[in-house]
């Protein structure tokens, strides 16, 4: 079983300047000259963690990461104006040029690989090679399977998704997801607080086959982490993510058929079902799919991290020019 490379730390850090209200936290760590590799993380609204700078060896790779608009140490925390997918893709980009990077490899998964392929359609010579894990798009049949009554989760969780849709009124099981936001915005704060618990409780345990409670019950212990999380993760899913799923596979098709190009799912991905992943495979002649037996949507069981590992690993060098 693979583990992760060993702990590091940042040798850089620093805030963007302001956009729009929005001061973006980024931190750079491993091999200051190495090849730039971004990673994106999931939710929307989770933010880094140290261990995301574990993937990537750190003598090859010159490592960064940047909390998203509203989540981790990004300020102002939970702010929902001026946060879209298009914001997002605009501060990689001043990201980027901020650190003088020609181009970078692109990492993300979940929430992340949404990210990694938006911006690669909008920037297709800055991204050199994308890796992608638990692919997602927010697209309507992505989203029902998930959060509406009968679908994927309801199925195989119904357990856990009767504890998740208890908390909406009957009239709003058919549209759970503006459903929670009205929760969200109750003037009863128990009721705010009890509502975003549980729609971050609802995500995390079902990302693994088994989640271990009391690992569980330490992630949902940090409330501004559960804050932002369920209140970003509302607002994108209200707005499919601020894209067009299903016209973002068209345009993949076309702007990343020459990339490198890795995708990796669990075969039994509540979250994320593989079928995402195989659509977009099916348009990239060169990229490469692992679907992983035995293994649901988080990179912390072992035979994802395993694939996950091996992918950055292999991760080809940036030695053919995509500019056009």
């Amino acid at each position: 079983m693979a583990s992760l490379y060993p702990t590091i730390e940042p040798y850089e850090t620093g805030f963007l300047e302001p956009s729009d209200g929005h001061s973006i936290f980024y931190e750079v760590s491993g091999n200051p000259a190495g090849e730039p590799i971004v990673f994106l993380h999931g939710g929307p609204g989770s933010g880094c963690t140290p261990d995301a700078r574990r993937f990537f060896d750190p003598r090859r790779f010159k490592i960064v990461l940047f909390d998203q608009r509203g989540c981790g140490k990004s300020k102002p925390h939970g702010r929902l104006e001026h946060n879209t997918t298009g914001h997002l893709v605009s501060d990689m980009e001043r990201l980027r040029a901020h650190l003088g990077l020609r181009a970078w490899h692109v990492f993300g998964g979940s929430w992340g690989s949404t990210l990694a392929l938006a911006y690669g359609v909008e920037h297709p010579t800055r991204a050199w090679s994308l890796t992608l894990y638990g692919v997602f798009l927010a697209r309507e049949s992505e989203l029902q399977a998930f959060y509406a009554p009968g679908g994927l989760a309801h199925q195989l969780f119904p357990d856990e998704f009767e504890e998740y849709i208890a908390l909406l009124p009957e009239t709003d099981w058919d549209r759970p997801i503006a459903g929670y936001k009205s929760l969200f915005e109750d003037p009863d704060p128990a009721v705010r607080q009890q509502a975003l618990l549980q729609w971050t409780r609802f995500e995390k345990a079902l990302s693994r086959l088994v989640v271990p409670r009391a690992e569980l019950e330490a992630e949902l212990a940090d409330p501004a982490f559960v804050r932002s999380h369920s209140l970003i993760e509302n607002h994108y899913f209200l707005n499919h993510g601020f894209i067009d799923g299903e016209k973002m596979i068209e345009r993949v098709a076309i702007a990343l058929a020459r990339h490198p190009v890795q995708l990796i799912n669990g075969r039994y991905d509540v979250v994320c079902p593989p079928i995402t992943a195989s659509q977009i495979h099916s348009v990239l002649p060169k990229s490469t799919l692992t679907l992983v037996p035995a293994a649901g949507h988080s990179w912390k069981q072992p035979a994802m991290l395993d694939a996950i590992l091996a992918a950055t690993d292999s991760i080809p060098g940036p030695g053919v020019s995509l500019d056009g």
